[in-house]
């Protein structure tokens, strides 16, 4: 390497499975962002700092002010300008030595298998479900390994995954049909920008250590609720009927299954279901359900309690904070065979229900 460059990575070389070696690989390697928003500023700006040597971009997306509380790669001046390009702009200024390419294009189901069979590596920075839906499904076929991440309010997740591993799920697995509105989107319930910061960055840490060989995706989730400072982490299982990782693919989505049910719908329809209270004790003591409402509860995931029995004919409605841990015990049941669903929201679209 140059002299600069050796200078530059000083504090990389004497590190533990990193070294001359590790830096190299990390100058041959091609990675893929997908987004160029809250979740990728800081992983850009660390990928390029560690010396990645191709950074491909793809965003279809303008600058707005809105974007500033957690999209630090932009300032106020760049309103207007599209994503890509200024982040190109200030990744080659931190690091002459990366190769930016940016694409202003919303990824869908073609680029997504044009682009990812050239690349060691897929960073999810989407805000959509379905555009996760379109990553999931081709880097799966392609055996490309991705981490996928999301934040909503003080809550972040982070998981890499990848379909080379046998014993690896995928995304389908942990949310049965992804769609958008089956998790909260930052326009919807907000999003506090540190929180999406801590997981750009943990991205970024997860994208060297499988570069370098330190790790390799396996999918367990990591979950952080930044209010509380609590965390939560679930190994995936992989789910044997999954249309995508199953023993018998489809990679068609089916809109005929209730995944879902909103605090009204559930009201009007009650009698079909029995309310499976996910929640620890103290929320439920500050939260309680409305009187003429009760529930089984139950501290899945991440306790060693056995899955309730539920009575024969009635389906299992998962209630929660906010929806998000429902939808992974959701998943969690269908990889066991028991059929549940969310109530959306959460504990917090009932309360709100009931004070409109």
């Amino acid at each position: 390497m140059s002299e600069p460059s050796e200078k530059r990575y000083s504090r990389h070389l004497p590190l533990e499975h990193w070294g001359q070696e590790g830096q190299n690989k990390l100058a041959r390697a091609k990675v893929l962002v997908i987004g160029a928003g809250g979740l990728s500023s800081p992983a850009l700006l660390y990928l390029a700092g560690a010396g990645v040597g191709h950074l491909t971009l793809v965003d279809p997306d303008r600058i707005e002010v809105s974007n500033l509380s957690r999209q630090i790669l932009y300032t106020t001046a760049d309103a207007g300008r599209f994503k890509v390009e200024v982040a190109k702009e200030r990744i080659e200024a931190l690091n002459p030595e990366c190769r930016v390419e940016p694409m202003i294009r919303a990824l869908d189901e073609a680029l997504a298998k044009e682009l990812f069979p050239e690349f060691h590596l897929i960073l999810d920075g989407s805000d959509r479900m379905d555009c996760k839906a379109t990553i999931n499904s081709v880097a799966h076929a392609c055996s490309k390994p991705w981490i996928y991440a999301s934040a909503s309010g003080w809550e972040g997740r982070i998981m890499s995954l990848d379909s080379r591993r046998e014993d690896s799920g995928c995304m389908r697995c942990l949310h049965p049909l992804l769609k958008d509105g089956q998790i909260g989107t930052c326009e919807n319930q907000g999003v506090v920008g540190p929180v999406v910061g801590t997981f750009g960055s943990l991205q970024a840490l997860e994208a060297i250590r499988i570069l370098l060989g330190v790790s390799t995706a396996g999918s367990r989730l990591l979950s952080i609720d930044g209010k509380t400072f609590t965390t939560l982490e679930h190994r995936l299982k992989k789910n044997p009927g999954c249309p995508i990782c199953g023993s018998k693919p489809t990679a068609v989505d089916s809109d005929e299954e209730v995944l879902s049910l909103s605090v009204g719908d559930y009201q009007k329809t009650r009698e079909r279901y029995i309310l499976v209270d996910l929640r620890p004790e103290t929320e439920r003591e500050a939260h309680p359900l409305p009187a003429g409402f009760s529930a089984t509860v139950w501290g899945a995931p991440g306790t060693k309690e056995p899955i309730p029995q539920f009575p024969d004919g009635k389906i299992p409605l998962l209630l929660c904070r906010r929806g998000m841990m429902a939808y992974r015990v959701q998943a969690e049941l269908a990889s066991s065979g028991v059929s549940a669903v969310v109530l959306k929201g959460g504990m917090e679209a009932w309360s709100r229900e009931e004070q409109s």
